[in-house]
């Protein structure tokens, strides 16, 4: 803790105290109704300088005398591009109002140069407008989209948790305006919780993230509700409906999202959920407080009486407040997440408290930020089932029956993050996370550096370290509808290294290349004693490409991923379960006519592992005094082989989405229709071995065959018309 104290001082001490410049570069950036922006971003373009207007839509950097072109850009609005001339000891005014963008439905869903001023951490920004050309089941899903950025695996449909760069499910960290959701789908883990018209943008690291995260050691999603902006909002889909209503006033805001389905009314299945997202948001000069609370909730019964009903769902509430003045800012919150599983007897919850304090200044070419978080958060698991058959439905395969604990998470973390800019041309970010569990210091170096090259190149490299204190313990679920954390005897650690390369082959068509390796110590699975778990390590090495055409009638994002997993548990080496070699998305957007879009998306992927099994054997109670149907009641034991040795076959999808927009005088309206599976690709997601070995069908021609290999989804249609006033 001394040398964490000792790194805060002298980078303190370092750029606390610049020399006086008066080389300015300053102003306000406001909407058509002359309304200022705020998050909107001033880029300096051929450099790694940049900033973000404050909640008064205002700006300042601090620039060398000499000619720069500006570039000004908020979300749905048009890029403008401005040249200055900065003269010395002179400071220079540049306002700009900013207009919206008419074209809504790119093929294009991610960003990555949006927050280059920001660090040397390569980030996917997914932009909501643009998330919602990505075909999906019902309606637009923003961590859907998460399962098409490069690096990400989504092994299996029935399931909305992704694998990032190799690493397991339960090694993602998401963030609903800074607090952390720890079971974010509905439907099973068909649909993501958040309402995608309630938000600003995703931002998503992959691999490497800035000193100021904790948690995981694989990803990072950092989401944000929408800023204040006049708008409402709504949709009407086959699987929900949905309003937004976002008001700015003379000095607060307020935001309101709620969205509700009908399954359970339309149609024989007893399922439905809602969220409810709303935040209110005052400011006064420097000073914004801005109190929120989210929540959502998912049922799901056998029937429509008062029979055993499947609960599920978080709540999230808290307060931030924020001081801004100039290039200075001071973030202070206070927060609390819970999560919450009930069934028949099942009690399952958990309860996190946090509170967090940063601050980030901009001193002439140095970034200085600097933060502390303490968070506490309490686990109970309760159940008492007469079997575990629905339990491991939902939780866990390895379950018992009946079980009972309580146990407490404190971590309390320190950090500090300098980013320097050399020349225009070099950025680099170097930063420490010292955090306190069980009387323990666990110290985590993270950094990068930044580098412009001629011919519009730009190279990146970048290393961290990352801890993570639980863990699932087992990955073969078949639906997530509750992910069980259990805390390990040591924590996961994770070397996370990679080197990227940036270019253009043309002005608007752009390339980029990253190699990854990471090195995990600790990774945990479950025994035959649960929840106790053993633990092995970890390689994972890879690369991926993507190729981005992102202005123009016709616009894609092509990428391609390789994965080569190893795990040592014992004696055991194997690769992990996941692990799919190959894998390419393809997205393009095509703009047939005047307010006619069409998108496609195609997935392919190398078939994921499983361990086979070599046989089988039925064992009859004894004790049962019904001889004549012994059989029936014969428990299956398996006998396995070598795990993670056998691969199912290769996936593939196409999904289509057609929109068409209308505008009128007072509002407009989108009428898109959407096909999951367009092909009818049998994709084989498992095996059911209790099907497998106690049951047959019969191909084609009429011969015997086992049965038990179990698909994805089928062609799924869905129409849907989302309104905007």
């Amino acid at each position: 803790m001394k040398n964490t104290i000792t790194l805060f001082l002298l980078l303190a001490v370092t750029t606390l105290f610049p020399q006086a410049d008066k080389t300015y570069l300053y102003g306000t950036l406001t909407d058509e109704n002359d309304r200022p922006l705020e998050g909107a971003h001033v880029i300096i373009e051929s450099t790694v300088l940049g900033t973000s207007t404050n909640a008064l839509g205002k700006y300042k950097i601090k620039l060398q005398p000499g000619q720069y072109t500006v570039k000004y850009s908020y979300v749905g609005y048009k890029i403008i591009e401005k040249t200055v001339q900065i003269k010395p000891e002179h400071n220079t005014e540049c306002s700009i109002n900013l207009f919206p963008d008419p074209i809504m439905f790119k093929g294009v869903m991610i960003e990555t140069d949006r927050y280059k001023s920001m660090g040397t951490s390569r980030s996917f920004v997914i932009e909501p407008h643009l998330s919602k050309n990505i075909p999906a089941l019902g309606e637009p899903d923003i961590l859907h989209a998460v399962n098409f950025l490069p690096g990400v695996i989504n092994s299996n449909d029935f399931r909305g948790e992704f694998h990032s760069k190799g690493g397991g499910t339960d090694q993602n960290t998401i963030l609903l305006d800074g607090v952390e959701i720890y079971n974010a789908y509905h439907l099973y883990g068909l649909a993501g919780i958040f309402n995608i018209d309630a938000l600003e943008s995703a931002e998503v690291f992959l691999g490497n993230y800035p000193a100021k995260y904790d948690g995981r050691v694989s990803s990072v999603i950092d989401i944000k509700t929408a800023l204040p902006k006049e708008k409402l909002a709504v949709n009407v889909s086959l699987l929900s409906s949905s309003i937004v209503y976002n008001k700015p006033f003379k000095s607060s805001s307020l935001l309101f999202a709620a969205r509700k389905t009908y399954f359970d009314l339309v149609t024989p299945i007893h399922y439905s959920f809602y969220d409810i997202n709303t935040k209110y948001r005052y400011q006064k000069n420097a000073f914004t407080i801005t109190p929120f609370v989210f929540l959502n909730r998912d049922k799901a019964s056998e029937d429509s009486n008062n029979g055993e009903k499947l609960i599920w769902g978080n709540t999230a509430a808290g307060i931030n407040s924020t001081w801004q003045h100039a290039n200075n800012r001071i973030d202070f919150s206070l927060a609390n997440s819970r999560s919450t599983t009930r069934f028949n007897s099942l009690d399952n919850k958990s309860n996190e408290n946090s509170i967090k304090l940063d601050y980030s200044g901009q001193y002439k070419h140095n970034r200085l930020q600097l933060g502390y978080k303490l968070k506490d958060v309490d686990f109970d698991y309760f159940w008492n089932e007469p079997t575990t058959s629905d339990l491991e439905d939902f939780l866990t395969e390895s379950i018992p029956n009946r079980f009972e604990d309580s146990f407490n998470l404190k971590v309390q973390g320190l950090y500090a993050n300098h980013i320097l800019t050399l020349y225009h041309n070099i950025e680099i970010e170097t930063g420490l996370r010292s955090e306190k569990y069980l009387d323990n210091y666990y110290q985590m170096p993270r950094g990068g550096v930044t580098l412009n090259l001629p011919m519009r190149l730009r190279l990146s490299l970048n290393s961290g370290r990352y801890y993570q204190y639980y863990g699932f313990g087992e990955e073969a679920r078949k639906l997530s509808v509750s992910n069980l954390l259990f805390l390990t005897d040591s924590p996961v650690k994770s070397d996370n290294h990679s080197i990227g390369l940036k270019g253009y082959l043309k002005q608007n068509i752009s390339f980029e290349l990253e190699v990854y390796k990471r090195k995990i110590e600790n990774l945990s699975r479950y025994t035959d004693i649960f929840p106790e778990f053993e633990y092995g390590d970890g390689n994972i090495s890879g690369f991926n490409i993507i190729l981005n055409k992102s202005e123009g009638a016709f616009t894609y994002q092509l990428d391609y991923n390789y994965l080569d997993t190893e795990a040592t548990f014992g004696q055991q080496t194997f690769p992990l379960q996941w692990e799919a070699k190959h894998a390419f998305h393809g997205f393009t957007g095509l703009q047939i006519k005047k307010g006619w879009f069409l998108n496609l998306l195609f997935t392919y992927r190398s078939g994921v592992l499983f361990t086979p099994i070599r046989g089988a054997f039925g064992k009859i109670n004894p004790f049962d005094n019904n001889i004549d149907i012994q059989y029936r009641n014969a428990e299956m034991f398996y006998l396995e082989g070598k795990t993670n040795s056998e691969r199912l076959p290769a996936y593939s999808r196409l999904d289509v989405s057609i929109r068409k927009k209308m505008v009128r005088t007072k509002y407009s309206y989108t009428v898109y229709f959407q096909i999951i599976n367009l092909l009818n690709r049998q994709n084989h997601l498992y095996y059911d071995w209790d099907k497998y070995y106690s049951g047959y069908g019969y191909d084609d021609e009429g011969n015997k065959t086992h049965v038990g290999n179990e698909n994805s989804l089928p062609i799924v249609p869905s129409i849907g018309v989302y309104y905007e006033f």
